[in-house]
């Protein structure tokens, strides 16, 4: 199998890092250095809107269920939710001192856990912005957060103490700490049946483990043929037949996600510009994925 290129997006030549695809797969939101969130229409294939709010980098961007807001998290610590139809930012969350290193929503779409470099995990209601908790168990900057398909748990993980934390977001209470990487965590995602989870990290690994148990799976070590091999996102595609993990080495990297072997790998983001974000598409056969020189690549697994 190989990895077709579809489209090239060259907006700004800014680095992005951050994508977001909105729930019925026609837009793609992304920023990054710019300061600026664009929104890509695939269907038209223009960008339809542009907003800058800050002036501060955008580190993380997530879209609602509903499809009507996008939640732009920035480096200065502050987060907005953009409603996408008026064009207007309904309000903002002031709860982090430093970056926003990522962001998830809840199941039924009422709340947002936001990671940060403040050492801390916030779960916040997306309309009112109240915080329903603040996990603390982390002793650095915490670069990932997942949350469970059932809503229960959320999984975080950071620097310093290389470890993926498991816990119940009501309660905060830790269930299982996984140690199996020897260097700090960058990614975290959980498989669409919410049995297991796949963390990437800067020991060049994708790992996939039992999200109860901190039993492994496999170790996926595709990306460390490169010496720069650090695994900068991990995500399961809609349909939990593959595992998608992007690094340093300037690929995305698709395996098999039962057995752990290579499917195929996209080479389609040239030079040294490592790749930041990338996300599927709801058929989970295409994905777009970004780079720190600013192209944004539209491809699928043919």
């Amino acid at each position: 199998m190989v990895g077709l290129l579809h489209q090239v997006l060259d907006p700004n030549r800014q680095p992005i890092y951050a994508l977001a695809c909105s729930p019925d797969g026609r837009y793609i939101a992304f920023g990054g250095d710019g300061c600026e969130v664009h929104i890509w229409d695939r269907g038209n294939r223009a960008i339809v809107s542009t907003y800058q709010e800050h002036e501060s980098s955008i580190c993380a961007l997530i879209w609602t269920l509903d499809g009507t807001r996008l939640v732009v998290g920035y480096e200065s610590g502050q987060i907005d939710i953009l409603d996408t139809l008026a064009q207007k930012i309904i309000f903002s969350y002031h709860g982090h001192r430093e970056t926003i290193s990522s962001l998830a929503c809840s199941p039924d779409g009422e709340r947002i856990a936001s990671a940060s470099y403040d050492h801390t995990v916030h779960i916040w209601d997306i309309q009112t912005g109240q915080v329903r908790g603040i996990y603390e168990e982390h002793m650095d900057a915490v670069f990932a957060v997942s949350w469970s398909s059932d809503g229960t748990h959320i999984a975080s993980g950071g620097s310093y103490d290389d470890v993926v934390y498991v816990w119940k977001w009501d309660t905060l209470e830790t269930i299982i700490t996984y140690s199996g990487h020897g260097s700090e965590i960058r990614s975290v995602a959980w498989s669409p049946d919410g049995r297991y989870l796949a963390s990437g990290s800067a020991d060049k690994t994708v790992q996939v483990w039992n999200a109860f148990t901190g039993i492994p799976v496999y170790t996926y070590r595709g990306h460390a043929a490169s010496p720069l091999g650090n695994v900068w996102s991990v995500a399961w595609s809609p349909n939990a037949k593959y595992l998608a993990s992007s690094g340093d080495d300037c690929t995305v990297q698709i395996i098999d996600a039962q057995s752990g072997k290579h499917v195929v790998t996209f080479n389609g983001h040239h030079g040294h510009w490592w790749i930041r974000s990338f996300v599927w598409f709801p058929d989970s056969t295409t994905l777009a994925s970004s780079d720190h020189e600013g192209v944004l690549s539209i491809w699928s697994i043919a």
